[in-house]
């Protein structure tokens, strides 16, 4: 999000595939804007996740290397590309590249907040299965996985929205092990809406908010969510589940992005929706 002197981010979660770094060795993750190499480098640890500096649970870039992204308002195609130290020479080699989509706002800019589960889709996909998404076919057809799995209307809300000068994103519990399963059914939402209701219902690009945990901690959660739903739901002081619980830190963690800093907490806010 831009201010006026400077630029602030939501955090930044990565994890790099089991097995893709050899054992032992030196690797970092590095951004690629277009094709310019940039400053922000994160390190692999042990487990794989990826962290700024030296500490494990620092997950912002230095403020100043934010500031100098080479980008523009609206949305960037970059990547994040692995690299390994070879340990024969030295040198550092590519082994791999995961493209992402980075999203440049204003602080002015008004949020309109899609809700994977049940606004986008209906009722919660965990609860069916932690893979269904909709890539079963590639038409607009009923049956699993198919069109009624999709809220009607959604394509022609959002891109409305898009159009009236909105700012949509997008909001999921899913794993971010299944980030790229979530882009790929919002890709899949996309065809089929514009195939049904024509280009009026195209999806806006937008960026998806993804819980960093991984598919077993998530599917252990959810068992958990419903095993005690009856006995939390018999106390007056309990809370909500796991992924209300992520959502709504997630929808903190933006509106103080957007806060920026020095400005009081009841300042003008960006949430117009969701």
């Amino acid at each position: 999000v831009r201010h006026r002197d400077q630029v602030s981010s939501t955090s930044w979660h990565c994890k790099v595939a089991n097995g893709l770094v050899g054992s032992g060795a030196e690797a970092k993750v590095q951004l690629k804007v277009g094709n310019i190499f940039t400053d922000i480098i994160m390190k692999v640890g042990d487990d794989c996740k990826c962290y700024f500096e030296d500490h494990p649970e620092v997950c912002h870039p230095p403020a100043e290397q934010l500031h100098a992204l080479p980008i523009k308002l609206g949305c960037n195609p970059s990547e994040l590309v692995v690299l390994q130290r070879d340990q024969a020479t030295g040198d550092w080699k590519e082994v791999a590249s995961i493209p992402l989509g980075l999203f440049l706002w204003e602080r002015d800019d008004k949020i309109v907040i899609a809700d994977v589960e049940g606004t986008v889709i209906k009722g919660d996909i965990w609860t069916k299965s932690a893979d269904l998404v909709l890539l079963t076919t590639n038409k607009h057809t009923k049956g699993a996985g198919g069109l009624e799995t999709v809220r009607d209307g959604v394509g022609p809300l959002l891109s409305y929205l898009d159009r009236a000068g909105y700012r949509v994103l997008f909001l999921t519990a899913a794993p971010i092990t299944r980030a790229d399963r979530v882009r790929q059914t919002i890709n899949w939402i996309r065809e089929a809406e514009v195939e049904q209701w024509g280009k009026g219902a195209h999806l806006p690009a937008s960026p998806i908010l993804t819980t960093q945990e991984r598919m077993g901690t998530v599917l252990l959660q959810k068992l958990s969510d419903r095993t005690l739903a009856p006995f939390m739901s018999l106390s007056k002081d309990a809370g909500g589940n796991h992924q209300s619980s992520f959502k709504t830190m997630s929808l903190a963690e933006l509106s103080e992005v957007f806060r920026g800093p020095g400005e009081e907490e009841d300042a003008p806010g960006t949430f117009v929706g969701g």
